[in-house]
């Protein structure tokens, strides 16, 4: 049985999980929706007042004494996320109700450690002071992860980044509680919350085509998380047996044929000509460019095949910079993965969106600390 205290959290639950997906909500329309009397929807939503995380507005009315409209504070306990990746650095600030306030990105132009702390550090106190309210701090990082101890173990694209303790240096320097999540888990939160095609799905795949290759698993309707550290390295799955040689120690891993960073550095080595010219190369008809991209993406359809063969599940979407780069890519990939296939599948695309590891890095935080947020004020 359940104590007064106990109950009462609960509802407040309710009744912030309803707001959460609302702009506005009545006292009445709250009750409705919570199935709570109209006495503990007042009591609930006073106290929330009081402690600035709901708002009031007053509603026109045409006679009589205007109703009020509550309404989750846009402008208090924002979240600051932050994306480290390789194609580049991605700022947002987040308000309760998941609505970006504010958001910047910065190209990634030195890649030594040292230099990129620093142009974390400098971007991250900038956000901070144009924004008294955040209250958190929220790390979506490429590579392998600690989550409990919040050190970025490795990644292959920064020098002499190994063993990071990135939430141990950013609560030093900037006494904000931090988060660490692999940017993949942070990619699928971001469409469980924004994405309408996953709406009741349980079961699914979100991958993530960059510099590298992520992916995260939707299980059980959750973010599926296994231990301390990151799993499903699909981009180290192996390609081609004996292959090119790959930056974790192994041998034709899929990353190293059908990464953006991948294809650049294959086009390096059998044009001669300078990684960067990869891009320019296949939009002016260049035929080793055209082959390498045609080459990465039946590689994409097998191993993606093989996830709908080995999982079943209900759908798995694509999505990440390389699509920015080469919009037509989806179709080609579908097609090979088709190919690969005796059985249907539900293979979905995402228009790119820069900031969107970032933005859920800040939502999986809001999940896991309304609590906090909501009676520890």
């Amino acid at each position: 049985m359940q104590t007064n205290f106990e109950l009462k959290r609960h509802n407040t639950m309710k009744i912030f999980e309803v707001m959460r997906g609302r702009e506005s909500v009545s006292r009445k329309e709250l009750a409705t929706l919570t199935g709570l009397s109209w006495g503990s929807v007042s009591s609930i939503s006073a106290e929330l007042l009081q402690k600035g995380i709901v708002i009031a507005e007053k509603e026109a009315s045409a006679g009589g004494r205007p109703a009020e409209r509550l309404t989750l504070s846009p402008t208090q306990f924002l979240q600051l996320g932050i994306d480290i990746n390789s194609v580049g650095l991605s700022f947002v600030v987040v308000n309760l109700q998941g609505k970006v306030v504010q958001s910047e990105t910065l190209p990634m132009e030195n890649s030594d450690k040292d230099d990129l702390l620093k142009v974390l550090y400098t971007q991250t106190e900038k956000m901070l002071l144009q924004n008294s309210s955040i209250i958190g701090i929220n790390l979506s990082m490429q590579g392998k992860i600690n989550r409990k101890t919040g050190v970025s173990l490795r990644t292959n694209f920064f020098k002499g980044w190994k063993n990071v303790p990135l939430v141990e240096l950013f609560e030093k320097k900037f006494s904000l509680p931090t988060k660490l999540y692999h940017d993949p888990d942070c990619l699928l939160y971001y469409h469980m919350q924004n994405d309408p095609r996953l709406t009741g799905k349980n079961d699914g795949f979100v991958v993530r085509l960059d510099d590298g290759i992520g992916m995260a698993r939707l299980l059980n309707g959750k973010l599926y998380e296994t231990g301390d550290e990151t799993s499903f390295e699909l981009g180290h799955t192996i390609a081609v047996q004996d292959g090119r040689a790959c930056a974790c120690g192994k041998h034709g891993c899929l990353e190293t044929y059908a990464s953006l960073r991948g294809m650049r550095e294959i086009y390096q080595e059998k044009s001669g000509q300078n990684a960067v010219a990869f891009l320019d190369a296949f939009k002016h008809g260049d035929m080793l460019a055209h082959e390498i991209l045609q080459g990465a993406t039946k590689r994409l359809g097998v191993a993606i095949a093989n996830l709908f063969t080995l999982s079943a599940p209900e759908f798995i979407l694509l999505d990440g910079g390389l699509f920015a780069q080469f919009p037509a890519i989806f179709q080609e990939i579908e097609t090979s993965t088709r190919e690969n296939l005796t059985d249907d599948c539900n293979l979905l695309f995402a228009s790119y969106k820069r900031e969107a590891p970032a933005i859920g890095a800040c939502l999986i935080t809001i999940e896991k600390t309304t609590e906090e947020i909501l009676f520890d004020l």
